[in-house]
């Protein structure tokens, strides 16, 4: 057991639980912050939606793969080389992203049959399988491109990637997701 006050403390479901002055030498009373879940985003609105939501970790088949979250619209570190690329994010465990768009950024379009029929946007909960949400397509074009979800269609997913079957498929300067990060629970209580 740790031996100063700042070294105890509670969490509840990740977050740290704030004592209060009603707390006794024989009952401890806390509270949390709200705590986001599925339900009770679609149903109260209880966390705010970020233009500009952050995963908490990156990953794909250039090394460079986390430039793409910078806000650097300069950088650009999409796989330019690699056939079956990837370029991706992750939300934390136990958590999901509930996105109603994701907008990309793209530089110096050279051929666009690079991109149209043969990149994808894909979710997955687990990593390993992936759903296809869209594919690129003829309105792909320099600068800022979207896809939006309309309400009850939003994915809900914990990774979400771009991925492409031809070299140069992933080469995207900048991902942008609108949602929140919530834990995925259906439940009213």
């Amino acid at each position: 057991m740790a031996s100063s006050p700042e070294q105890n403390f509670v969490t509840v479901c990740g977050q740290p639980c704030l004592f209060s002055d009603a707390s006794t030498a024989s009952v401890a009373k806390c509270s949390v912050p709200a705590i986001s879940t599925t339900y009770s985003n679609s149903n109260f609105k209880i966390e705010n939606v970020s233009e500009d939501l952050k995963p908490a970790q990156t990953f794909g088949t250039n090394a460079n793969h986390a430039l793409v979250f910078d806000n650097n619209l300069l950088n650009n570190a999409g796989d330019t080389t690699a056939a079956d690329c990837t370029i991706g994010a992750e939300f934390r465990d136990g958590f999901v992203g509930l996105i109603s768009q994701v907008r990309w950024f793209m530089s110096d379009i050279a051929d666009k049959s690079v991109f149209n029929a043969t990149t994808k946007f894909q979710g997955s909960n687990d990593g390993a399988t992936y759903s296809d949400l869209f594919t690129f397509d003829d309105n792909l074009h320099e600068g800022w491109n979207y896809h939006k979800w309309e309400d009850a269609q939003e994915p809900k997913y914990r990774f979400y990637r771009f991925t492409g079957a031809s070299a140069g498929s992933c080469n995207i300067n900048e991902i942008k997701f609108t949602g929140v990060e919530t834990i995925e629970s259906s439940q009213a209580t």
